[in-house]
């Protein structure tokens, strides 16, 4: 059996037309520079590197964390991401300005 019979068996013969998708919902704001999402992530340091390039074999557990705060403009999508030593308050304060100052270096400005 041909496979255009069994795809069209299986209601795989063709896509939905983009009238017949929902819609999606976004949550973009109009203008650039009305929204940065700020996230952190943390990261497991990697005291010294093996023959491979990989920290599998060291098992040391002293290797300490880093943490990499990441902001997003959501209308620009300029993005700016730092490898900071810890997450303490005081270190993801210092990050906002330097984010703010990131972006207005590159033309997305604050609304007013």
């Amino acid at each position: 059996m041909p496979m255009r019979l069994l795809c069209q068996g299986a209601v795989l013969a063709k896509p939905p037309l983009p009238q017949d998708l929902p819609t999606v919902r976004r949550y973009e704001r109009a203008a650039a520079g009305e929204l940065l999402r700020l996230n952190m992530k943390k990261f497991g340091g990697i005291a010294q590197l093996d023959h491979r390039g990989g920290g599998a074999g060291n098992r040391r557990r002293s290797a300490g964390w880093q943490s990499l705060p990441m902001a997003i403009g959501d209308h620009s999508r300029v993005g700016l991401s730092l490898v900071l030593a810890d997450e303490a308050s005081a270190t993801a304060c210092m990050f906002l300005p330097a984010a703010l100052r990131y972006c207005e270096r590159l033309g997305v400005v604050r609304p007013v």
